[in-house]
C-alpha cells in the first residue's frame, strides 16, 4: 500500500506540474497592503466536498472509484485518495 501511496502523490505532483500550477508570464502575484504575498490555500468547501469520497475510499480502497468521488476533479481526487487509503490503514 506505501508504493501505490507514493505513486499517486507522485502522480498529484505530475499533475499539478503539467497543469502549469507555477506563475505564468504576465500573471503578478496578489499582494495584501502589507507587501507580503497572499498564498493560495485549499478551502474548507473543498475539504469538505472531498470528505465523503476519502470515507468511501476508506471503506474499499482498491475497488472502483466511489460515486461519491466521481464529481471532484483530478487533483481532488488524488488527495481524497491518498487521504481514504491512509484513514484505511489507519494513518488519517
Amino acid at each position: 500500500m506505501r508504493a501505490r501511496t507514493v505513486s499517486v502523490a507522485i502522480l498529484l505532483v505530475l499533475t499539478a506540474f503539467a497543469a502549469g500550477c507555477g506563475r505564468r508570464a504576465g500573471h503578478e502575484p496578489v499582494s495584501t497592503t502589507d507587501g507580503a504575498t497572499a498564498v493560495a490555500t485549499p478551502t474548507d468547501s473543498a475539504a469538505a466536498a472531498r470528505r465523503p469520497c476519502v470515507d468511501a475510499i476508506a471503506e474499499s480502497p482498491s475497488g472502483p472509484v466511489p460515486d461519491v468521488c466521481k464529481s471532484l476533479g483530478e487533483t481532488q481526487y488524488a488527495l481524497a485518495y491518498v487521504d481514504g487509503v491512509d484513514k484505511a490503514e489507519g494513518r488519517g
